[in-house]
């Protein structure tokens, strides 16, 4: 059940993180957690994924879920009816900030990729930056797996009248990471976030996983209160806040476990699986 101050609501939503969260160290959903989520959506509970990636880069997962119709992505900068393909609400990082951007960190040993139109996007150069940024094998090739390679970023969004999804900056150097990203939270037009170590994520300042939850609830006509949040990193802690319950992965940080209602067991122990077969009883 949900609860604010003591009161306590039906679960009618439960919004999934993926990379450390529902997927576990291989990127993978274990048999276990489809099958509690399938279950939990046969209660007519909405499974939602809130997640940094984009709509392609979801898809073998929707297909192995086989339950999901609502996803929040690129942290939040659309939220969109899978089914139907409508797109419910969106916010975009205007082509001329992601330009600065792009100015900003070119001289320096920052590798720059974007996403648009539900596609991540990056120079050839970024194939061999990768192999040097300080994350595990399966996030590496989960990095290149999600990339399409074009000739150049700033060509391609000076060419482009609409906007981009996310921005995404990887480092090798990780106190140059520290650096970037207290230069970049004092700027007030951008959403700044991280999924791994190794990165940071700028997004429209209006485009997170809680407002975009948000946004869905309004559209399905539910509130807030009747939504189980999951995640494990910096991006999910406004979502994890505002959520009815909010939970933490046993494998999350510090900081986002005390943002959290409850901690559950890791992504690799089905900590998904066990938190709703506790709370929902679905199994």
């Amino acid at each position: 059940m949900g609860h604010i101050r003591g009161i306590f609501f039906e679960i009618k939503m439960i919004a999934l993180d993926l990379d450390g969260t529902l997927l576990n160290s291989k990127k993978e959903v274990s048999d276990k957690t489809v099958e509690v989520l399938q279950r939990a959506a046969e209660r007519e509970i909405y499974i939602v994924l809130a997640t940094g990636r984009t709509v392609w880069g979801i898809q073998p997962l929707l297909k192995k879920l086989g339950c999901v119709r609502y996803a929040v992505m690129a942290n939040g900068a659309i939220v969109k009816d899978l089914q139907t393909g409508e797109l419910i609400e969106e916010h975009l990082l205007p082509a001329k900030q992601a330009i600065e951007l792009y100015d900003y960190v070119k001289s320096k040993d920052i590798m720059f990729d974007f996403f648009a139109d539900g596609v991540g996007y990056t120079e050839q150069a970024f194939y061999e930056y990768v192999k040097r940024v300080p994350v595990d094998e399966a996030s590496r090739q989960m990095l290149i797996a999600s990339r399409t390679p074009i000739i150049s970023v700033r060509n391609y969004l000076s060419q482009t009248g609409d906007g981009v999804e996310k921005v995404n900056l990887l480092f090798a150097d990780l106190e140059l990471r520290k650096k970037i990203w207290d230069e970049m939270r004092e700027r007030p037009n951008y959403t700044v976030t991280s999924s791994l170590a190794a990165n940071l994520e700028l997004n429209d300042k209006y485009a997170t996983k809680g407002n975009g939850l948000r946004s869905l609830c309004r559209y399905l006509g539910i509130g807030m209160e009747h939504v189980m949040a999951f995640g494990d990193s910096y991006n999910d802690m406004n979502m994890l806040e505002e959520a009815g319950i909010g939970v933490a992965m046993g494998n999350a940080s510090e900081e986002i476990k005390a943002a959290a209602d409850v901690i559950t067991l890791s992504n690799d122990e089905d900590g998904v699986a066990d938190m709703v077969i506790r709370k929902l009883s679905v199994m």
